[in-house]
Parts: C-alpha cells; structure tokens; sequence
C-alpha cells in the first residue's frame, strides 16, 4: 500500500510540473498580449491624434477655399471694372473723334450694341 501511495506521489509530482510549465508559458504568453495590448493602445492613440490633425487641417482648407473663391471673384470684378472702363473711355475717346462732339454717357448696352450708323458702310465723315 506504501508503495501504491508512493507511486500515486511521484506521478502528482509529476504532473504538478508539468502543471508548473504551462503555468509558465502561460505567464508567458499572457505578457506578450499584454504588451501587444498597449502597443495597440498605443497606435490607437497616435492615429486619433493623426484623425483630428487631418480633421483641423480639412477644416482650414475649407474656410481658406471660400476666402480664395470670394478673393478671386474680387479680382476678377476688379479687372472687368478696370477693362470696361478702359473700353468705355476708348469708346468715348471714338465716338468724340467721329461726331466731332462730347459724349456725355456711354452705357454698356453701347458698347455691345453700338450704333449701326458707325460701321456702315454708307457714312461718310464730314
């Protein structure tokens, strides 16, 4: 019976080791996902940083579009001013040349429409 209760010891002995190492690398194991665990914690973090640096910053281009759409709408009704009257003038500068008179207004419904008299071929200055 001794021999049967030391028998029964060796092989509990045994398996508690057995027992011990997959206690081990468990342990192991359990440390690896822990520290995989923070290491993707720690991506998460740095890519929301990124995802509200790239929010801020689409922001900024859609408020500095709309400044450079209404800047160059600016400019371009500048520039149109600037070349109507300069036509206007022109226009004006021929129309004194041609009449001999002042031209008090000149509209642009003028300048695209002008007078047929002035191009034909049948006017004959005087």
């Amino acid at each position: 019976m001794e021999k049967q209760i030391l028998e029964i010891l060796w092989d509990l002995r045994g398996e508690m080791k057995e027992v011990r190492v997959d206690m081990k690398e468990f342990r192991s194991e359990l440390m690896t996902t822990q520290a995989d665990v923070r290491s993707i914690r720690s991506d998460l973090n740095q890519t929301q940083a990124d995802v509200k640096n790239i929010k801020a910053t689409v922001d900024r281009i859609k408020a500095s579009q709309t400044e450079d759409v209404l800047a160059l709408l600016k400019v371009t009704k500048q520039s149109m001013d600037s070349e109507f009257h300069y036509v206007n003038s022109r226009t004006t500068d021929i129309d004194k040349r041609v009449f001999g008179g002042t031209v008090t207004c000149c509209s642009m419904n003028s300048l695209i429409h002008p007078a047929p008299h002035i191009f034909s071929s049948s006017f004959v200055a005087t």
